[in-house]
């Protein structure tokens, strides 16, 4: 899907989808969101696109929170992803 304000607006509402759906993971912190957004670029494999492959975003989301959660973080950042 093209990469614009309002694709990007859906992957958040995707994340918090996911963090309400699991209940275990801990809220994104604003830069985690942008590092989802970007590897959803990342994974487009076409320039100016965003991946639609939800799944395998679904699974990234989940293993950043798995992550903030053993490091006992109350946000999950950046780096988590």
């Amino acid at each position: 899907m093209p990469d614009t304000e309002q694709n990007r607006e859906k992957i958040v509402r995707f994340i918090a989808q996911e963090i309400k759906k699991d209940k275990k993971i801990p809220p994104f912190s604003y830069e985690a969101c942008m590092a989802i957004i970007e590897e959803a670029k990342r994974r487009s494999g076409r320039k100016n696109r965003l991946t639609l492959v939800m799944r395998d975003l679904g699974g990234l989301i989940r293993a950043a929170g798995d992550i903030a959660v053993e490091h006992k973080r109350k946000l999950v950042e950046a780096n988590d992803v």
